[in-house]
């Protein structure tokens, strides 16, 4: 990954973890329903 290229701004960092660690619960929860 080259930082010169694309710069992403922290709030979007922020935003796609966020979305991340949702799923990631989302994934769990399913896992123990199984």
């Amino acid at each position: 990954m080259e930082k010169k290229k694309k710069k992403i701004s922290k709030e979007f960092y922020e935003k796609e973890l966020v979305k991340l660690q949702i799923e990631l619960v989302k994934l769990q929860e399913w896992i123990k329903q199984e």
